[in-house]
């Protein structure tokens, strides 16, 4: 559901087009949870009722015309910890909105999914969070909009690891994939969720220390089979 700003000073419908302009940008910041289609629907609904067949008509073009940057930021997130957090930052420092994809395993419980997916959602508050299964250029296709793929490096072996995955994922695809690759902040290079389950198992809940702040103060940590 829509999240409207209001002003006190000025109703919508009194606003003059540059104000209108400036509106629009703070409601789509203001809605990241939804996805873009059902923002564009809903800004427009509400915007078709309070305006003048004149200014509707020249925001509505305004927003055809100005398309968002938007990026996909996939992975398991099985934790999420301070490296992931990272990239996150520097992405959304690029684009106008950055969607977090969790890939989910499906031979894992669907409770174990449910539950990662939630906790991001909780966390990563004023941030759209998805969980899919299966291959990620099917899940893009469901997005209904051009997107870029965030992938995080920490060294020379991830990316020539992440640039075959980019030839089999356009291989599989059958068309170019807009890739952005981010370096992680060099104090989390060495960072990895694997790392940090195997870390859990032997050594209680050191992990934790890797794990962002927000993490940490609500007590929540990825279950761990």
């Amino acid at each position: 559901m829509l999240n409207l700003v209001t002003d006190e000073d000025k109703s919508v419908s009194l606003m003059s087009l540059s104000e209108l302009l400036a509106w629009e940008n703070r409601m789509f910041y203001l809605n990241q949870t939804l996805s873009y289609p059902l923002y564009l629907k809903e800004v427009t609904q509400y915007l078709r009722q309070v305006l003048a067949e004149d200014k509707f008509s020249f925001l509505e073009a305004c927003l055809k015309q100005r398309p968002r940057k938007i990026a996909v930021y996939p992975g398991s997130f099985d934790p999420f910890h301070k490296g992931h957090l990272s990239i996150l930052l520097k992405a959304e420092a690029l684009f106008d909105k950055v969607v977090i994809a969790v890939g989910i395993n499906p031979q894992k419980m669907a409770s174990e999914a449910d539950f990662r997916v939630q906790n991001l959602k909780e966390i990563l508050k004023d941030r759209e969070v998805l969980g899919y299964q299966g291959y990620l250029t099917d899940f893009l296709a469901t997005l209904q909009y051009e997107t870029t793929i965030i992938r995080g490096l920490r060294n020379g072996y991830d990316l020539e690891y992440e640039l075959n995955q980019l030839r089999f994922i356009e291989d599989m695809s059958q068309k170019d994939i807009n890739l952005c690759f981010i370096p992680c902040d060099r104090e989390f290079s060495y960072l990895s969720s694997t790392a940090l389950r195997n870390m859990q198992k032997i050594a209680g809940e050191k992990e934790k220390l890797y794990l962002p702040k927000s993490f940490r103060d609500k007590g929540i940590r990825e279950k761990i089979s």
